[in-house]
């Protein structure tokens, strides 16, 4: 398991059980698997699609891993299926690029955390990390401190667990 093979990497004085996911709520294992996101993660989009983002970002590519993947792609785009909301653990992470479709170091990150970590924001942990995976400005946490990250999910994704969706046509 991916956690597995992190959580080893960084304790690396630690046995670990091949089949222990290690805790969810590991903000250090969570922003090296986005840093990581092309190796540990699905592609959610056919084509880079327009974000919302900081100013300098026009278009983004949004990655899950495995099981968000497939819970994502059946929102519609702005509300959950039965299957009901993303599981502790689940981690999304958005690509950005410039309105020509250059790299820009930023990537977002939505890490699924255990209940109660952040009621307000649905206990996701949010962050903005460049492509190496080192916090930007220190916008990371839970609460106050990723405002404006939490208000503007839980106005886009309010029946989507936080989570914003595309549309089918835009689904890789």
């Amino acid at each position: 398991m991916r956690r597995t093979s992190l959580v080893c990497l960084v304790l690396a004085s630690t046995a670990c059980a091949p089949d222990d996911p290690g805790p969810a709520h590991d903000p250090a294992l969570v922003l090296a698997e986005a840093a990581d996101f092309a190796k540990s993660l699905e592609r959610l989009d056919a084509a880079p699609f327009a974000t919302q983002h900081l100013e300098g970002m026009g278009v983004a590519s949004a990655w899950a891993d495995a099981d968000s993947a497939t819970l994502f792609r059946t929102l519609s785009p702005m509300q959950l299926d039965s299957s009901g909301p993303f599981a502790e653990g689940s981690i999304l992470v958005k690509e950005n690029f410039d309105a020509l479709g250059n790299p820009v170091d930023v990537l977002n990150v939505m890490a699924k955390f255990e209940p109660g970590y952040n009621p307000e924001g649905n206990d996701w942990y949010f962050a903005a990390i460049t492509r190496e995976g080192e916090i930007i400005s220190e916008i990371a946490g839970n609460g106050a401190k990723v405002e404006f990250c939490r208000d503007c999910h839980s106005q886009m994704g309010v029946n989507s667990d936080f989570v914003i969706g595309l549309l089918p046509e835009q689904l890789n």
